[in-house]
Formats: C-alpha cells, structure tokens, sequence
C-alpha cells in the first residue's frame, strides 16, 4: 500500500464509495467535521455514496439526512436515494421472495441460538431486511476462533456470509458490496461499471469491505485496516495516515486538491 497523497493524483472522480463504521464513523458516531466534508465533497460535485453492513432504517435516515448521492445497506442489498424532496428505496428481490429469504432467514436465527446460545443479535437488527447480524465487536467481544464456527455453521446452512470489525453477517443475498455498488453507480449515475472499477474510490476499513478493495482499483485503507489486512485478498492501494473519521478527512482533502 502506498501512502495516500495530499493532492489525489488522478481527475477529480464523479463520485465517492464509502464505508461507515470506523471509517466515516467514530464509535457510531458523526463528527462535525466529517459532515462538513460531506457538504464539501457534494459541493465539489462528488457524489458520496455511503455502503454499509448497517441496516436499511440506518442507510435511509443517512440518505435523508446527510449530504449524501445515496446510501446502501446490507452489505449491498437495499438502497436508497433522494430524489428531490424523497427518498426512494431500491430492493431488487420481489416481494414474495423478499418475504420467503426473511422467513429463512427467520428460521437460521433461532437454529443460531441454540447452536450458540452466547452471541447476542446486533443492536440494529430490527432495521434490517435481507440480512441478520450479531455482536462481535460493538458492545461484545467474541473470540476469532467463535466467529469462525458461527460462519461454517451458517454458511454449511446456505447463507452467504460477511464479517466487519462489529458484525457478522448471514444473508441469502446475491450482492455484497462491490457488486451493490456498481449497480447502483450504474442505475442512478449513468456509469458503466468498467469506468466505475477505474475511476471510482472507496474507502473502508475491515474485512467485509474485501469485495470492494479486490474490485475497484482506486481503494483506499483507513489506518486502522491495518488490524483486518490477513482478512483481505487485496490491499487497498493507498493507506490514510489516521484511522477512522480522520482517515476519511484525509482523502476528503486529497480529492478536493484535484484538478476538476
């Protein structure tokens, strides 16, 4: 990995993929400066588009409320978008089989609680849609070797699974999040997902951020990837020097000292 630059040493890109939790976020929580970022980045003409294992309540309170383009959550099931005053939600899964991945889902829950009567739900598990998380990291500790037994049973079950620096993730889903990303870059700005795979950044922090550090060329590590590198197939091309919401200041500067 390479240090980030202090200018980015490409154009100015149309757009911006970020992670949430210890990359934008400290703790859960939004600081001042990172939201003037935000404003300043949408002020540049970035589109931020905000991708996350946090639930679908949490990405479209963030699509109404910060200056984002959009938010997707899930690990890159559900979307949203604000459209003029509105936000508009994109789920690709019909609502029948929305319904019969959730009683599935459902079903593997309480199966889980037996097999692991220890692991606690995630705290924001009554916003989610198309999957279900528990504590690892948040406000519990789970061992690694623990964590690994809870993904062969689940996966030896069907699920797909993702693991993030709080969460571990089970869902019947086909996206994650490189591929939620590029379609949504796709559908609402028009690019196609070559030019998005070149030109695009994303910045995150953890293990379930892989699929977009594998995918897109332009990625970029907070400090505090360093921690979850043994989890990743490929490294980001560039390393921030501060961790989490700092990090992210850092490339919000770098991309607004490039030329339009």
């Amino acid at each position: 990995m390479k240090t980030l630059p202090e200018a980015w040493p490409y154009a100015r890109p149309r757009a911006l993929l970020t992670d949430l939790d210890d990359t934008v976020l400290d703790g859960g929580r939004l600081r001042s400066a990172v939201l003037g970022a935000l404003e300043s980045l949408q002020g540049a003409g970035i589109a931020v588009v905000a991708i996350t294992g946090r639930p679908a309540s949490w990405a479209e309170m963030a699509a109404h409320q910060w200056p984002l383009f959009g938010a997707i959550a899930e690990n890159g099931a559900i979307a949203y978008r604000r459209v003029g005053a509105r936000v508009v939600e994109h789920d690709d899964a019909p609502r029948l089989l929305r319904a019969e991945r959730c009683d599935r889902l459902n079903a593997l829950t309480q199966e889980l609680s037996l097999a692991f009567p220890e692991l606690e739900p995630a705290t924001d598990s009554r916003g989610r849609i198309s999957d279900r998380a528990w504590d690892i990291g948040e406000n519990a500790h789970v061992a690694p070797e623990v964590v690994l037994r809870v993904r062969r049973f689940l996966e030896e079950r069907g699920a797909k699974t993702a693991q993030s620096s709080i969460h571990v993730h089970a869902t019947f889903e086909r996206h994650d999040k490189a591929t939620g990303a590029l379609a949504f870059l796709h559908r609402e700005l028009g690019l196609d997902p070559a030019t998005a795979l070149a030109t695009v950044p994303f910045i995150g922090d953890s293990g379930n951020d892989r699929p977009c550090f594998s995918a897109f060329e332009r990625s970029v590590g907070v400090a505090n990837i360093d921690a979850h590198l043994g989890a990743l197939v490929r490294t980001p091309r560039f390393r921030t020097q501060s961790a989490r919401s700092e990090g992210f200041l850092e490339l919000s500067r770098s991309l607004l000292a490039a030329p339009p």
